[in-house]
């Protein structure tokens, strides 16, 4: 069985969010990542990212467990040119771990915003071997290493919002919406239906209306390429039971 796939997953807990990517592409939202693993003086700061997986479809259920039922698998080939990236994952014990945390001190100290934002990249594409992480309320330990994750993560520099919000502003409602409404205008990563390997849905109930979906609000494309769109339909209840 092969470590990695030729697919970059995206899953969310929704089907109508599914739809909406499948209408407007990927828009990056902060998300708010623990970086005390670093021990250094900032705990927590979001980025606005856009995670995706290339796990090997026999271990979907690890993921979509946690990060929802539903997804779109897109081909890694087609989109190397996006600027996506796996990330780096630091040992505890590593060198690596306390050159960050020595780059996160510069960036507190560092007052020019371009030196400021090139260190929130860096830091943006690391993450330990393993961590907590919470889902529904509930705080769970997490292998973050096993999760085969790649990260799209645009450079913003002007507007309103920058890089990174901090867990204050972050959890300030007015102005996490203003900052994800702000990359959805300059951020945003579209897609063509070529690119789209699986469109994985939770059980056979969803597939009418998804395939609804495809026929009346992606009518710019053509009916052979809506065609063979729908035969990426997957359902993942239907997969569980042939592992």
């Amino acid at each position: 069985m092969n470590a990695r796939t030729r697919t970059l997953f995206h899953f969310t807990k929704s089907l109508d969010i599914l739809l909406r990517i499948l209408e407007e592409g990927f828009w990056p939202h902060y998300s708010l990542e623990d970086i005390s693993w670093l021990n250094g003086p900032v705990p927590r700061l979001a980025w606005p990212i856009i995670s995706f997986c290339d796990i090997p479809i026999s271990r979907l259920h690890e993921h979509t467990d946690f990060y929802g039922n539903y997804g779109i698998g897109l081909s890694r080939k087609r989109w190397r040119a996006t600027g996506l990236n796996p990330l780096l994952y630091v040992s505890s014990d590593s060198i690596i771990k306390e050159s960050l945390r020595e780059l996160l001190l510069d960036v507190k100290n560092n007052q020019v915003p371009r030196s400021k934002t090139n260190a929130m990249v860096v830091l943006a594409h690391c993450k330990p071997l393993e961590g907590w992480m919470t889902a529904s309320g509930e705080k769970k330990k997490k292998d973050f290493y096993s999760e085969c994750e790649w990260r799209f993560i645009s450079w913003v520099e002007g507007g309103k919002y920058g890089f990174y919000l901090n867990e204050k502003e972050f959890q300030n409602e007015r102005i996490l919406q203003e900052a994800n409404e702000e990359r959805r205008v300059d951020c945003m990563l579209p897609f063509v239906p070529a690119d789209v390997r699986y469109l994985l849905v939770k059980s056979l109930e969803d597939i009418p209306k998804l395939a609804r979906f495809i026929n009346e609000k992606l009518t710019h494309y053509s009916s052979d390429v809506l065609d063979v769109l729908k035969t990426r339909i997957v359902v993942l209840d239907e997969i569980s039971f042939d592992l």
